[in-house]
């Protein structure tokens, strides 16, 4: 059962912003259904399995969010961290299997009228830009080196000014 979200909100004065947390279909669903290593050798021996894979949680996790929306979410908050370039995956397989799912995302909240709170607590220097392009709202946590790769002015330039920065604290 889904709660009534725009209820909590009233308990609070109108005054809150209700958010829902989810992990993306990679972080602890098919990241944790399939080794990881294999996944991203996957990725070139065999795309349409890792396509495949990946849109099986990626569905139920639309749904979860529609849910969620329709009930008065007013801010999706997804955990995005087996994703990261942290964890090894090149910005071309970024852009090829994560990228077009994080826009169908953002796209959904957007229909509700809500905000996308994308999370990823390592390097996101080259993710910025197309974080920035599929319409992200927020980007926690913009962590500075050694953990993560660009400060908060460096994030600012590459993600320009429409894009909430969230981090600066190693």
């Amino acid at each position: 059962s889904v709660p009534d979200f725009r209820r909590l909100s009233q308990k609070y004065g109108g005054r809150a912003l209700v958010q829902a947390n989810t992990y993306s279909a990679l972080s602890h669903n098919a990241g944790d259904a399939y080794p990881m290593e294999k996944m991203m050798m996957d990725c070139y021996d065999n795309p349409q399995f890792i396509h495949e894979l990946i849109g099986a949680f990626h569905a139920p996790l639309l749904a979860t969010m529609k849910r969620a929306l329709e009930n008065g979410v007013e801010m999706i908050y997804c955990s995005t961290f087996y994703e990261s370039i942290s964890s090894g995956w090149s910005p071309a397989l970024y852009r090829d299997f994560f990228l077009p799912r994080i826009r169908q995302q953002v796209d959904l909240a957007h229909q509700y009228g809500a905000l996308y709170h994308h999370y990823d607590d390592g390097k996101v220097r080259e993710i910025l830009p197309m974080l920035k392009e599929v319409g992200v709202d927020l980007i926690s946590t913009v962590c500075p080196p050694p953990s993560g790769d660009c400060t908060l002015a460096e994030a600012r330039r590459a993600a320009g000014k429409k894009l909430c920065l969230n981090g600066g604290i190693d």
